[in-house]
């Protein structure tokens, strides 16, 4: 096959798969109450809204799912002692990108990598963007969700497996247009604090993200997608799952 008959083929899969994707955006939505809206199940609810002023919001954050939604800038939390779930319209410069991957931290931010940018007509491309989406209180009772750009990937990828582990972000396989699925992995270094994620360089702590870059590790034996990562010890990731077919 041509390498334009490659990417035609590619092009019509994933606005397949973008279809699907605002499909289950809108089964999502029914499920989702927005903020600020009434209705809740009074038992469920009360005591949300009726915290005391001043109350514990790191134990806050700790009791909630966070899943961000493709091509949109919301992200639905579930509260797992109220049994409900919001929706919460993260300050972001565009929407999340369909097939990017959250990674979830252990202070509760969330750091999104990658995905498939469509924003111009019939030329799609893979991203290597890294979006650090932080929560910070806006006051006693609310949250925000802000947006700190961290430096890009060394490759544009969707699909790919992620995780955090011993202080750094792994980035391993996917997808793209140029080399199709991945075998390429990457790391990326940060230091985390109560409040905030600060990158680090090799032996050294700096406030400055831009100072650090993602650097290569080695190869997988076989390129896949849509792989799951997970460590169980120190030094060993273990990834499993996915395929390695080109669409």
């Amino acid at each position: 096959m041509s390498s334009a008959g490659a990417g035609s083929t590619i092009t019509q899969s994933f606005k397949k798969k973008n279809q699907n994707i605002l499909g289950e955006t809108g089964v999502l939505s029914e499920w989702v109450v927005p903020v600020g809206q009434k209705g809740l199940p009074e038992e469920r609810g009360l005591d949300f809204y009726n915290r005391v002023p001043g109350a514990n919001l790191q134990s806050t954050l700790r009791c909630k799912i966070k899943v961000p939604r493709w091509l949109s800038k919301m992200i639905a939390e579930y509260d797992v002692n109220n049994d409900f779930w919001t929706a919460t319209e993260a300050r972001m410069s565009s929407p999340f990108r369909p097939f990017s991957t959250t990674v979830y931290l252990p202070n509760q931010d969330l750091v999104v990598l990658g995905g498939l940018d469509s924003r111009v007509p019939n030329r799609p491309t893979f991203q290597a963007s890294v979006i650090l989406i932080s929560e910070r209180p806006l006051d006693s009772y609310e949250n925000i969700y802000e947006e700190t750009r961290l430096p890009d990937m060394l490759e544009r990828r969707g699909c790919t497996a992620a995780l955090f582990h011993e202080g750094y972000i792994y980035v391993i396989g996917g997808l793209n247009y140029s080399e199709k699925c991945l075998r390429k992995c990457e790391r990326f270094r940060l230091v985390l604090s109560t409040n905030a994620v600060h990158t680090a360089t090799e032996g050294s702590y700096d406030n400055e993200a831009s100072l650090e870059k993602w650097k290569k590790t080695a190869d997988m034996k076989e390129a896949r997608k849509n792989a799951s990562a997970c460590s169980m010890t120190a030094d060993t990731l273990y990834v499993f799952g996915g395929t390695s077919n080109t669409i």
